[in-house]
């Protein structure tokens, strides 16, 4: 017998747990088996902090900020968020 699992939406990084076998066994009617599975990103983010260290107040300081698609499909950003004291740029 083969059993295939699939993943239901986003899986970040790491996912585990157990899937339950059940059978007409009488000695082992349930085989309890654990799941590691590693889930490569759709997408890298480098570096993953930025620190801007400290800057005086009316000046400003930029970082760059790289995301890299990760596969074959392409990356599509469709919006960056950030608090109102940042102002960002794509290029």
């Amino acid at each position: 017998m083969r059993v295939l699992l699939f993943f239901k939406g986003y899986a970040k990084n790491e996912v585990k747990g157990k899937v339950y076998v059940r059978s007409n066994d009488p000695t082992r009617p349930v085989a309890e088996v654990e799941i590691l599975a590693k889930v490569n990103p759709e997408y890298l983010v480098e570096p993953a902090e930025l620190d801007f260290g400290a800057v005086r107040a009316g000046l400003s300081h930029a970082a760059k900020l790289t995301i890299r698609q990760n596969g074959d499909e392409p990356l599509i950003v469709q919006g960056i968020e950030a608090p109102e004291q940042l102002a960002c740029n794509i290029r």
